[in-house]
This record gives structure tokens, sequence and C-alpha cells, in this order.
């Protein structure tokens, strides 16, 4: 009978080790697809905020362009007055 006893023991103490060793190796790769999605949000992030900046500094060179025309228009109407104004 001790022998059965053992051998359930034996067994019972290998189960318990090899769910041990799953649950660590199941929270080690929980741990990395966290990390994996971590980075990729990060990157997407990162992604959305250089198109962002890329936009804006292309509507900024668009103002810029337009206020350059606006003002050599205005400058134009300036010299204009000041020629019939002589």
């Amino acid at each position: 009978m001790s022998i059965r006893s053992n051998n359930y023991g034996n067994k019972s103490d290998v189960n318990t080790l090899i769910m041990t060793i799953f649950v660590n190796l199941y929270d080690k790769v929980v741990n990395a697809v966290v990390q994996i999605q971590e980075f990729r949000t990060g990157a997407t992030r990162q992604a959305m905020e250089t198109t962002k900046s890329k936009e804006d500094c292309k509507d900024l060179r668009i103002t810029v362009t337009d206020l350059r025309d606006k003002i050599n228009d205005l400058d134009n109407k300036v010299c204009l007055l000041a020629l019939f104004n002589l």
C-alpha cells in the first residue's frame, strides 16, 4: 500500500511541477505579448504624430506662401498709390 501511496505522491509532485512550469511559461508569454503590443502602440502613435507634424508643416508652408503673396500684392498697391500721389 505504501508503494502505491508513494507512487501517487510522485505523480502528484510531477503534475504540480508541470503545472508550475506551465503557469510560469504562460506568464512569460503574456508579458511578451503585452510588451509587443506596447511597442506596436508606441510605434503607431509615433507614426501618427510624425504624420500629423508633416501635415502641420505643410499647412504652415502654404500659409507662409499665401502671406508672402498678400504682402507682395499690398506692396505693389502701396507703390501704385505712391506713384499716383506724386
